[in-house]
């Protein structure tokens, strides 16, 4: 389906479907352009862009979101609570990193 929606609507597709969906979409803009459907350039243009506004878009609503009166509703909610007493634990817990292999484990 998705390959279906970069060859009918082309770098529109690759923009918003970068956005929403990620990388499958960039790599679909990228098979696209292998098959000379599409150049090269604005299919990774597109991908690009869609990714980065995507990004930006909702590392901005997280971060301005919380002044809104529905989220501060849902944020002093019981449930709200709870979340924000996990992320409070998993902030409190080491960040440390276990490779293991073969011969053991090593902590970095």
């Amino acid at each position: 389906m998705l390959e279906n929606l970069v060859a009918t609507y082309g770098l529109l597709a690759i923009f918003l479907g970068s956005a929403v969906e990620g990388e499958t979409v960039a790599f679909l803009g990228g098979i696209s352009a292998h098959r000379h459907l599409l150049a090269y350039l604005p299919a990774a243009l597109a991908a690009s862009a869609g990714s980065f506004l995507a990004d930006q878009a909702f590392f901005f609503a997280g971060r301005y979101a919380r002044h809104f009166r529905y989220v501060r509703g849902v944020a002093d909610s019981e449930l709200g609570r709870k979340v924000t007493a996990a992320r409070d634990i998993a902030i409190g817990m080491p960040r440390g990193a276990v490779i293991e292999n073969q011969g053991g484990s090593l902590c970095l």
